[in-house]
């Protein structure tokens, strides 16, 4: 069974009640399922357990308000479900490595000199698409999920055309050969024209390609909150080149973080497509009736 339905309306609930202080039990009810077993699909597929999720967009809530307003940092603590400003500054300094107060020094000074976004190149990975030109790579600090970093491809306005960009990378497929693969992330969109997602293809030693997944039955567009995707194949025994990225095909934005590659079980169902899911199954209309 595909939990990923369950798991995204999940996400997408704690962010639109973060300020109701949504908890594991609130979370289970509202998708239908009890708190064990809601807690155990969702670390299986998000590789976090749900209090943690939870606990971090907290977090994440302190931080954007610590960047973008004049709050006292105690009663952003109360705002954040936190019950004491101490247990706030030891639980944002463990994850932020600063106590807000110097976080939020910090944070002013980088808007200041527009540090924040960063056009980089990105260890491992590489920008490709059929026109990858028209679209810029940068690290953006400021709309991090979850962890510090996150990733934004971009299109160029002036140059963008019908075509897409990617952020990829590639690696050897011989540890995985004759198992099935998840790569999943979580993605954040803005005025995407057309569509967005992650995408994974296994290619032959001759480059054929023998299986790939780019969400075509449920691409992103237009704007989206962080909310987490993932795409599952196998790997053919005669595969020897896996391939993994995020896609921009028009123009937009799209923003990727806390990306995961694993080998799963067969019990879980692989999202690509095959040829033979677009045909039927037996011949039709063959004397032309209708």
């Amino acid at each position: 069974m595909n939990y990923s339905p369950d798991i995204q309306r999940a996400i997408h609930y704690i962010h639109q009640h973060i300020a109701e202080h949504p908890n594991i039990k609130s979370v289970a009810t509202y998708i239908g399922y009890s708190p064990f077993h809601f807690q155990r699909l969702f670390r299986d597929s998000v590789g976090m357990s749900l209090f943690a999720y939870i606990r971090q967009k907290r977090l994440q809530q302190a931080k954007a308000l610590l960047t973008h307003t004049s709050l006292p940092i105690l009663e952003i603590a109360f705002r954040c479900d936190f019950h004491t400003q101490e247990s706030f500054s030891r639980a944002f300094k463990a994850h932020y490595h600063l106590p807000p107060s110097l976080y939020r020094k910090h944070t002013s000074h980088l808007l200041q000199t527009g540090a924040i976004l960063m056009t980089t190149t990105i260890n491992g990975w590489f920008k490709s698409g059929s026109h990858p030109k028209n679209y810029q790579l940068a690290f953006d600090k400021e709309t991090a999920h979850i962890t510090e970093h996150s990733i934004l491809l971009s299109s160029i306005d002036s140059l963008t055309s019908d075509g897409y960009g990617t952020v990829m990378q590639q690696f050897k497929a011989h540890n995985f050969t004759e198992k099935r693969v998840k790569f999943s992330g979580f993605i954040k969109s803005e005025h995407v024209t057309k569509s967005c997602g992650l995408w994974m293809r296994m290619d032959s030693a001759y480059y054929d390609m023998l299986a790939f997944d780019d969400m075509p039955d449920r691409a992103i567009t237009g704007t989206s909150e962080w909310n987490f995707y993932e795409t599952v194949l196998d790997v053919p025994k005669e595969a020897d080149i896996i391939n993994i990225g995020l896609y921009l095909q028009g123009s937009g934005k799209v923003w990727l973080k806390h990306t995961n590659f694993q080998i799963v079980p067969f019990t879980v169902p692989t999202t690509g497509k095959r040829p033979s899911d677009f045909v039927p199954d037996a011949p039709q209309n063959l004397d032309f009736s209708h």
